[in-house]
Parts: structure tokens; C-alpha cells; sequence
């Protein structure tokens, strides 16, 4: 309830609407993953102002362009009493609305990083190395899940920076690079068998043939999985070449994965890592700034050499990350993970 206090105690409410409910059978709920035999859902769409001194100025524009139109209502008896499992606005995975002074709060969450999960032999070695067998993904969730971790979703980390929301012990991100076709065919039927979730960055000028095709994400998307952005044609964004820029790149992916999928899409994913790794300060600083005013909420970085878990409220833009690389033995898996966290501590 502190959470909800925190994000909407001073904000007002404007008018309120919601469609006609349906039956859905078989029925996944988006927050769990977990199946009911039916349920009740509607879609309600909120309007709300809220005062400059409480949100960032994009989260202000956001609410003015329909941030809280059609979020998902659904309801599901259990033992004959009604339980609420998607609560519209005020559920927790709810679009973001940013701060205008962001606390200055730091939380310890690992976010892996995937590229392909695939049991089809390759010969290229860069594909190799980016290639995590199905059968040692499988063993890494089952490792995780054993040992008392549990994935969130990127709104659930910055609900937590943002606002204190308590996450679950031992919080995990799982994330996936470029939205290749095997996230679906391979990745996602071992997350829904662990009831995990997981963020897919998606490059939205790569569609079908080795990537996901538009029907594959919406249904990624339906499962209770995280869309976000991974640019239109995965280019240095620090850099971008002649025939594109910057902020084609984060603001028409954006658009495109909004109107596609019907929801919000709030966080993204720089290409290579760029401009962290080779980029100057200043373009650094520009791409940050066409995040920020693009309406992104947080970003992930391409971890170079330097793995951290420490994820910091006040650079949302600059989540660090794990990378899993394919050949990865289950014990250098966890060892990777064990080493990042003393060393954490230690800073």
C-alpha cells in the first residue's frame, strides 16, 4: 500500500473509464505466469494530473498522451471468493511514473544477460559464444529457483528504486539481446515451466526470418514477459551512421512497439553497449538526455569486462548486467554470480 501511497498521494484524478468484461478461459496471469481455469477481465483507462514538483516532466507528457489507457482489470475466484490479480493503474506492474527528485537508493539485483538460447549446433564461433543450450538454461533457472532467487521485471526494479516496493528475496532480471526467434521457441517455454519472467529488447527493423516474428512478441507479451527496445536497426546510437540518428532510433522503435503491442514501453537496451565502451563523454551524455526527454525509463548497459549487480536510482540509465556466454558450465555460472556479489559487498 506505501507504494501505491507514494506514487499517487498527490495526484489527482480526472475521470475514470472501463470496457466491458469478459470471460477469458485458460487464462495466464501476466504478473505470475500462473494459469487459472477462467477469469474476469476488463481494460480501464485512468486520467490524472499530477503537479510538477511530484514527476519528471516526461512522466507529466506521458499521463496527457494516455499513459494509463486500457491497463489490464482481471479477477479470478479462488475458493469462492473473488481475488484481484491485475489491478489496471494501480497494479504493481503499472507503467512507471518517474520522480522528479529520485531517491538516492541503490538495491543489489543481478540482471543476466541472454543473447540466444538454442540446442542447434554452430560452426560461427560468435554465435557460439552467444548461444546458451536450452538444456543449460534450463539448469541455470532450476539452479536459481533452488537456491532461493526469484525474477522480477524491470518495473519491479525501479518500483523499488523509485517508491520501496519490496521485492521478493534474492531478486534476479532475466533479459534477453535482439529478440532472436529461438526466445520463443526455446527460452520461453523453460520460463513458463519455472515461472519466471523475463525482458526482451527487441530491434524493431528485424523482423521474422532468425527474429521473432510480430505475432511470436505480442503472445511473449500476453505470457506475462517484458517487452522493451533495442533500437530499429541496432547501430551505435552514440555514433549512428549518416542514414539514420539517435533519436529515430529510440523514439520510432518505441512507437512502433507501443502501437503494435497496445502498452507502454518504458525501458531499452543499448546496442554493443554503445556509447559505453568507445563513445565520448559528451555523446554519452547526449544519448541520456534523448532517453530522458524520448520518455525511457531506465536502460541496460553491455557489460565490457566489469560485472555488477548494484543497480543505482539516480543513474537509471546505466543498469549493469551479468553476461551468460554459450560453453558456460553451470559451476562457472553460479561462480560468476557468487564472485559479483563479494564484490559488491566490498565496494
Amino acid at each position: 500500500i506505501h507504494v501505491e501511497q507514494a506514487k499517487f498521494g498527490s495526484i489527482r484524478f480526472v475521470n475514470y473509464s472501463q470496457d466491458s468484461p469478459k470471460i477469458a478461459y485458460s487464462w495466464r496471469n501476466p504478473d505470475t505466469t500462473l494459469i487459472y481455469p477462467y477469469a474476469v477481465t476488463s481494460s480501464i483507462s485512468l486520467e490524472v494530473v499530477a503537479p510538477e514538483s511530484l514527476l519528471s516532466a516526461p512522466s507529466r507528457l506521458a499521463l496527457t498522451h494516455g499513459l494509463f489507457e486500457h491497463t489490464l482489470f482481471a479477477l479470478a475466484q479462488n475458493h469462492g471468493l473473488w481475488l484481484v490479480l491485475v489491478a489496471g493503474p494501480a497494479d504493481l506492474e503499472a507503467p512507471l511514473l518517474v520522480p522528479a527528485s529520485p531517491p538516492a537508493r541503490k538495491l543489489v539485483v543481478p540482471i543476466f544477460m541472454y543473447h540466444h538460447v538454442s540446442n542447434k549446433p554452430t560452426r560461427n564461433l560468435l554465435d557460439y559464444n552467444l548461444t546458451v543450450t536450452t538444456n543449460d538454461f534450463t539448469q541455470q533457472l532450476t539452479w536459481l529457483q533452488q537456491h532461493g532467487y526469484h525474477s522480477i521485471s524491470e518495473t519491479d526494479l525501479f518500483d523499488g528504486l523509485y517508491y520501496g516496493k519490496i521485492l521478493p528475496a534474492h531478486p534476479v532480471m532475466l533479459t534477453f539481446d535482439d529478440g532472436y526467434e529461438d526466445m520463443f521457441t526455446d527460452a520461453l517455454p523453460v520460463l513458463l515451466a519455472h515461472h519466471d519472467r523475463g525482458v526482451f529488447y527487441i530491434i524493431t527493423g528485424m523482423i521474422g526470418g532468425s527474429y521473432m516474428t510480430w505475432n511470436q512478441i505480442r503472445t511473449l507479451a500476453g505470457d506475462g514477459m517484458q517487452i522493451a527496445s533495442h533500437t530499429i536497426h541496432h547501430v551505435n546510437i552514440g555514433q549512428p551512421p549518416a542514414w539514420t540518428s539517435t533519436q529515430s532510433e529510440l523514439l520510432l522503435s518505441k512507437h512502433e512497439l507501443e502501437t503494435l503491442l497496445g502498452q507502454p514501453i518504458q525501458f531499452f537496451c543499448y546496442p554493443a553497449g554503445e556509447p559505453f565502451h568507445h563513445d565520448t563523454f559528451l555523446q554519452q551524455q547526449l544519448v541520456l538526455a534523448d532517453l530522458f526527454n524520448d520518455g525511457y525509463v531506465g536502460a541496460a548497459l553491455d557489460p565490457f569486462s566489469f560485472f555488477s549487480a548494484i543497480q543505482n536510482g539516480q543513474m537509471p540509465y546505466q543498469l549493469n548486467r551479468i553476461r551468460v556466454s554459450g560453453g558456460e558450465s553451470l559451476e562457472a555460472f553460479t561462480g560468476i554470480l557468487k564472485t559479483t556479489l563479494r564484490n559488491d559487498t566490498a565496494v
